[in-house]
């Protein structure tokens, strides 16, 4: 597994390691986990919004019911 996906430092308020970066590494796991189960998401800026409830998978598990469906950000799996 990749380290960006493992961590992300939250320490700053601005630029590298704060909280828009952790949001796009986020959205960027989370569009990952949704294409790799067969679906597509459509980023419309490089600051796109994915989210998948860990209610529904905590790490990518049981999403095949989104195969060949096509997400315009923001992306919220619920």
């Amino acid at each position: 597994m990749n380290r960006s996906q493992e961590f992300s430092p939250l320490k700053n308020s601005a630029e590298c390691d704060c909280p828009e970066t952790c949001r796009q590494l986020i959205s960027e796991l989370h569009a990952g986990f949704i294409e790799r189960a067969g679906g597509i998401v459509e980023r419309t800026s490089d600051s796109y919004l994915c989210e998948v409830s860990p209610l529904v998978s905590y790490a990518g598990e049981g999403l095949e019911h989104l195969k060949g469906q096509t997400f315009q950000c923001p992306v919220h799996i619920q």
